[in-house]
């Protein structure tokens, strides 16, 4: 009898065992805990349902519990349907007989999904802003989920889960308003870590990729990191706007054709802060074209392009704590020529510091204000920052050719492109007139001490005192400024120089307020240029024992010859009355005179004039002038040929000069002093005369298409004959 109990025992162990393996390894499909476990979520969640056919069941002797799977779901979360492939799920078989929520996991494949349907199932379990935010991002797409999701014994869902899936052919739309398009990756999303790979997207049809990003959730924080690469893509400006503010640039990038390998770094605090933001990129940049070229740099380097191109760059841009560091070299394209280029610029807050050199190669440049042209070869060196006032500080600047070298140290230009100051300004240089400058500028607090050996000042003339210069094109600022010079050796003209030039000019508010120049010419002959100010009046005087190198300024004066120079002017309100004195000089060319002689039938004098010619005297020229307009009040002058009186106007805007006079052979004038009794005797002797003869004149029009007319007279108006008479007196 035991022995045939302990055989009933034994079999029923047996099959226990046995049907337990059968169980843990094979298991068996049925249908009939369909409606159990449809109650078990029921009862948790009531707004679950769905529909599927029998069920597999595998026993777990390890934990106790039963696993249940299935496929072909069709699973309706808040009326919104997914259909899933398979399903598994773990019961404990404990729990289920103590009355208790049993389900420990769910394990399932979901065939695609609409986005928009799993973000709204979602938003039911975490309805917090940062679902709200992705739920009103996302357009369109599917997503193919792979989930394992575990349950607490309260049946509340756990964190740690795990979902594993893709997103295909998504469309976002940002809180910018911009899009992107095409968006497709992997994912890993396991206990608070984001994980996205292979990710492809078209941003404004720029396409870009990334192998990783990663997204951290730490202390209430997403921390994210990874990468992203363009190919190589082509942009037209309207494209680049999409991508950055270009406003607030001088210089705007118009096209750009580039591609680049990019790192990044960021985390996401409360109300979507953005902080510790990183970023490490490589750009290679094809092609770049970057405008507008200043006119005032096109005019004084002589440039013809309106653009710059960048070619074949590579540059690092670093980004971190608000600073950010950009490191490139290549080529910079002016004017079809192709030049090496290195750079360094970082920017923390708003000042930009930058050092940079340039290898230019067959560039000829001009600076007109020294008469310099470089052969096309030099190579340009500078540091310094940019301000958040826009000033511009250069520690040092250095234009360096194989025979040529100009320094500056520690420049500093204003907002308005003026310069503040600087510590030393160094010139070495043979300009267009084969002078070879040797020049030094020292500051020695608001006082610039010109030191050097030779200088060409012949431009700077130009300029201060004959050129029709606006005050915005002055270098300086409004500060006053004080240049002490001694120079051994100074040209005033191309053919004429002073030696031991000494003295001091101070320019206040664009203008020179005080000046007093002192020069020798050869032979002992002075020249000497002062401004003083008197009784609210700047006086201008400027003498010279010769006359030539000041002269020949004028270019329609050539051949002049000789002659000393007495100037005087007074300056009140921006309104100046002016004094010009020539005294004993020649001339052989002036266009306009030799027009009027040649029209007068004069042609004997005019002859003269292009010959040894025409001597005068004295010239004796008063006018007043703005600064929109120069009125010649009388300009006379008295020869042996001929004399002449004139007056008129020269008006600036629009350019338009109008004169008229009277020009008078001296025969006409001897044979009308003679006339004139006892003074005629005196001045002149006994003489006949064939009645007074002269011609009046009319010169009118633009400075290049200047009409002249002319009119023989018969008699001398009473204020030239009275003028004559003043002269012949003295």
């Amino acid at each position: 009898m035991v022995k045939n109990i302990i055989k009933f025992i034994s079999f029923v162990i047996i099959l226990i065992i046995s049907a337990s393996l059968y169980l843990s390894y094979f298991g068996i499909e049925t249908s009939k805990f369909n409606s159990e476990i449809k109650k078990q979520i029921k009862n948790k969640y009531d707004f679950v349902d769905f529909n599927f056919n029998k069920i597999k069941l595998l026993l777990d002797l390890k934990d106790f519990s039963v696993k249940l799977q299935t496929k072909d779901i069709d699973l309706n979360i808040y009326s919104n349907k997914i259909k899933i492939n398979k399903l598994s799920t773990k019961i404990s078989i404990v729990s289920y007989f103590n009355n208790k929520f049993a389900i420990e996991n769910f394990q399932l494949n979901t065939e695609e999904t609409e986005i928009n349907s799993l973000i709204n199932i979602i938003r039911k379990f975490y309805n917090n802003i940062e679902m709200a935010l992705i739920d009103k991002v996302v357009e369109n797409g599917k997503i193919l989920i792979n989930a394992d999701i575990k349950f607490n014994d309260d049946g509340t869902l756990a964190n740690n889960y795990k979902l594993v899936g893709k997103v295909i052919n998504t469309n976002l739309l940002l809180i910018n308003n911009k899009q992107i398009n095409n968006l497709n990756f992997d994912f890993l999303i396991k206990d608070k870590n984001y994980k996205f790979q292979e990710i492809n997207l078209k941003y404004f049809d720029l396409p870009l990729n990334s192998k990783e990003v990663i997204i951290e959730e730490k202390q209430k924080k997403f921390i994210s990191s990874g990468n992203f690469k363009t190919g190589e893509v082509k942009l037209n400006k309207k494209e680049i706007k999409h991508f950055f503010n270009q406003e607030n640039f001088n210089y705007k990038i118009n096209q750009i054709q580039f591609s680049s390998d990019n790192k990044f770094y960021f985390e996401i605090g409360n109300k979507f802060k953005i902080n510790k933001f990183k970023i490490n990129s490589n750009f290679n940049v094809i092609n770049a074209i970057i405008t507008p070229i200043p006119k005032k740099i096109k005019q004084s380097l002589n440039i013809n392009d309106e653009n710059i191109n960048l070619l074949k760059n590579v540059i690092k841009f670093k980004y971190e704590n608000n600073i950010f560091n950009v490191i490139g070299k290549g080529k910079l394209k002016i004017d079809n020529n192709e030049n090496d280029i290195n750079y360094d610029v970082s920017k923390e807050n708003e000042k930009i510091n930058f050092k940079s050199d340039i290898q230019f190669k067959n560039f000829p440049f001009d600076l007109k204000i020294i008469d310099y042209k470089n052969d096309g070869n030099s190579k340009i060196t500078f540091n310094g920052l940019f301000n958040e006032k826009k000033e511009i500080y250069l520690d040092k600047f250095e234009l360096k050719t194989s025979t040529d070298e100009f320094i500056v140290n520690k420049l500093f230009i204003n907002e308005n492109n003026k310069i503040n100051q600087f510590d030393s300004l160094s010139l070495n240089f043979k300009n267009e007139s084969n002078i070879k400058n040797d020049l030094q500028i020292n500051r020695d607090k608001n006082s610039y001490i010109v030191e050097g050996k030779v200088f060409d000042m012949t431009n700077f003339i130009n300029n201060l005192l004959f050129e029709e210069s606006d005050k915005n094109n002055f270098l300086f600022n409004n500060t006053k400024k004080t240049f002490l010079f001694d120079l051994k050796k100074v040209y005033l003209h191309t053919e004429y120089f002073v030696t031991k030039f000494t003295g001091n000019i101070t320019f206040n508010k664009s203008k020179i307020e005080n000046a007093n120049l002192d020069g020798k010419f050869s032979r002992g002959k002075v020249v000497s240029f002062k401004i003083f100010n008197k009784d609210k009046a700047k006086i201008t005087t400027l003498y010279s024992e010769l006359a030539e190198p000041l002269v020949k300024k004028y270019d329609f004066i050539k051949g002049f010859n000789g002659g000393l120079l007495d100037f005087y002017s007074i300056e009140r309100k921006s309104f100046s009355e002016s004094q010009l004195k020539i005294y004993d000089f020649k001339v052989k060319k002036i266009p306009a005179l030799a027009k009027i002689l040649t029209l007068a039938s004069l042609q004997g004098i005019a002859d003269l004039l292009t010959g040894e010619g025409i001597r005068f005297d004295e010239l004796d020229m008063k006018f007043n002038s703005n600064s929109d307009k120069l009125e010649i009040d009388e300009l006379y002058a008295i020869g042996p040929a001929i004399s002449i009186l004139m007056e008129g106007y020269v008006q600036k805007k629009p350019n338009l000069i109008s004169l008229r006079g009277t020009l008078v052979p001296a025969t006409t004038i001897n044979k009308f002093v003679a006339s004139i009794p006892l003074l005629g005797d005196i001045l002149v002797g006994k003489k006949t005369g064939e009645g007074v003869f002269g011609v009046s004149f009319k010169i009118k029009g633009p400075k290049k298409d200047l009409k002249t007319t002319v009119n023989p007279i018969k008699t001398l108006a009473p204020r030239f004959i009275t003028r004559t008479l003043e002269k012949i007196k003295k």
